[in-house]
């Protein structure tokens, strides 16, 4: 299975994140533990992610999360491309 240096690599020269393009924000993130409240808190990672072809990337017209979703630990990462 692919390890954190071949999804790097793969971000780096293949691939985009595409919530990066639109928001690129420090605390946006796709899970969050059940413990110590850290939904509540923003204590999370971005763990989930959306990514397509350099040469797609310039068909993203929008990529965003959808917190407000709280039926999992994580929540919904939406991607809008233009056809």
């Amino acid at each position: 299975p692919p390890n954190k240096t071949t999804l790097y690599i793969a971000l780096l020269f293949i691939l985009i994140f595409s919530m990066k393009v639109i928001d690129n924000s420090p605390h946006s993130y796709s899970w969050w533990s059940y413990r110590a409240g850290a939904r509540k808190n923003n204590k999370g990672w971005r763990i989930d992610y959306n990514m397509v072809s350099k040469s797609l990337g310039k068909n993203i017209k929008n990529a965003y999360l959808i917190p407000k979703a709280v039926h999992s630990d994580h929540c919904p990462v939406a991607l809008e491309l233009m056809v």
